[in-house]
């Protein structure tokens, strides 16, 4: 029983910690998509795709973390947490290359 109550607080601390790495990351990009003058319905589009993005990702994390892999996961939240953003960032650039593309 305990060993499920420790499995859970970690499970949430690493989609938190997740969730909070992809935050960041969209607001960069956003940010960096305001200064190369993106008009605001395609702010507004930019920032839908992104935020489904890291629903998707976020979603997938939590199913690999409920699904028996949280021992491995616990062990190094640092490098699952990198994993996320690193995979978020990756997809990401082909979203900001597409809505950059259209500005031009």
């Amino acid at each position: 029983m305990l060993e499920e109550v420790d499995r859970a607080i970690c499970a949430a601390s690493v989609l938190h910690q997740a969730d909070q790495a992809i935050r960041r990351l969209v607001s960069q990009s956003m940010k960096t998509a305001k200064d190369k003058k993106l008009t605001k319905c395609n702010m507004k589009l930019l920032s839908e795709e992104l935020n489904k993005l890291k629903t998707v990702l976020l979603e997938d994390l939590r199913h690999v973390t409920f699904q028996g892999n949280s021992i491995k996961l616990c062990s190094d939240v640092n490098t699952v947490v990198e994993e996320a953003a690193r995979k978020f960032d990756q997809k990401k650039e082909d979203i900001v290359m597409k809505f950059q593309k259209f500005q031009t």
